[in-house]
């Protein structure tokens, strides 16, 4: 293992050295004279490393030279250290290359998801610095260093393995001649009312998501729901919780939210599509709205300062003030905690995870195309 570590360090050292004395600048330096004596060691190496890779001997002895090399002054002045130092520096070469072959593997995976997903970790997009902003859906299992460090390295690698066979299925999808329609909920509602002369285009949203709100905004801003038939698809993110081991929502009262739009469309839509939706412009509210005083954006106080109880009355507020009587409101609110709404928003997840195939939201899908996470105005304009 000392001669593939040496391999490691001298490939790092000799390419760069290489490539500048092909230079005419370099050429005739000292960077030239050492790449002369880099290159047999480099090429030695080598043949080295492509022996005990294709699980043979090597037959070579430059792993002991290397490891005698460096022992040889240790010899000298401290005989009795020769044989612990060389068990450490076997030690080190065994933990120089599996940290070599491990971060190539997340290198590689992660550049696998980045041209799959538009994200490099889509256990959590947000922190992809390469990719849109967006809110990461993320992967409903245990990551790899939960599982090991709760006991479980079957589940780990088991997990892992899987994660990685989903990113290679969902490769197709990037060519995919995306068709908005396919995707529709039950009870589609459309931005503005349905126009048949029209296009159609569908988001994938959470209520309770910051950069869904942003989207929005640019949607608006670029003219490109006045131009379509604007529907969504709304999926309330889940998290799972690692110390009681329950998935909960990312954002407090996205599924109750989710839930109540989903209960508008069934009210209003029964009869085909409605031309001023309530359940739109709910989501302006959410979307664009202010709390008294013009400082906390609605969303930022259902996220994070409404109680259950103070969300429920301030939703039940706003359809009041769409015009919903009494009555109309506590019917959507009981069909909102029905079980053909919990099976819809149940189906409109698996239509996210399993045929849209994004770990990210907002996902846009426009014909023949998709975006996603965060998409700036100009990219929008029709």
């Amino acid at each position: 293992m000392v001669c593939v570590a040496s391999f490691l360090v001298l490939l790092v050292l000799w390419v760069p050295v290489a490539i500048i004395s092909k230079t005419k600048a370099g050429a005739d330096t000292w960077i030239g004279a050492l790449a002369d004596k880099l290159r047999p060691l480099f090429k030695k190496a080598w043949y080295c490393v492509k022996r005990r890779t294709t699980f043979r001997k090597c037959d070579t002895t430059f792993g002991e030279d290397v490891k005698n090399t460096v022992l040889a002054p240790l010899a000298i002045r401290a005989p009795r250290w020769v044989k612990p130092v060389s068990g450490i520096i076997s030690v080190v070469a065994w933990v120089m290359v599996i940290s070599t072959v491990v971060s190539l593997y997340v290198l590689l995976r992660s550049g696998l998801n980045l041209a799959v997903y538009g994200t490099c970790n889509k256990r959590n997009a947000e922190a992809c610095t390469l990719a849109a902003a967006s809110c990461s859906i993320g992967v409903e299992v245990p990551s790899f260093s939960q599982s090991l460090f709760a006991g479980h390295p079957v589940e780990a690698f088991r997990n892992e393995f899987s994660g990685i066979a989903d990113t290679i299925q969902t490769i197709p999808s990037r060519f995919t001649n995306w068709q908005p329609d396919r995707y529709l909920p039950p009870f589609a509602s459309f931005k503005g009312g349905y126009d048949p002369a029209k296009e159609t285009i569908l988001e994938v949203i959470d209520p309770g998501c910051a950069i869904c709100a942003q989207m929005y905004r640019n949607i608006s801003e670029a003219g490109l729901d006045q131009a379509t038939n604007m529907s969504y698809l709304v999926y309330p993110i889940m998290t799972l919780n690692t110390v009681t081991g329950q998935m909960e929502p990312k954002f407090p009262h996205s599924v109750t939210i989710a839930n109540l739009l989903t209960a508008i469309r069934i009210h209003e839509g029964a009869n085909g599509p409605v031309s001023d939706p309530t359940d739109w412009k709910l989501l302006r509210e959410i979307f664009t709205g202010y709390r008294p005083g013009g400082v906390v954006s609605n969303q930022g106080w259902l996220n994070g300062l409404a109680s259950d109880a103070a969300a429920e009355q301030q939703l039940k507020d706003w359809l009041a003030e769409f015009g919903y009587s009494d009555s109309e409101i506590a019917e959507v609110f009981e069909l909102a905690n029905s079980s053909q709404v919990a099976d819809i928003v149940a189906a409109g997840r698996v239509t996210v995870r399993e045929e849209i195939r994004t770990v990210t939201i907002p996902t846009l899908l426009v014909p023949g195309r998709m975006h996603r996470g965060l998409v700036e105005v100009d990219a929008l304009r029709p």
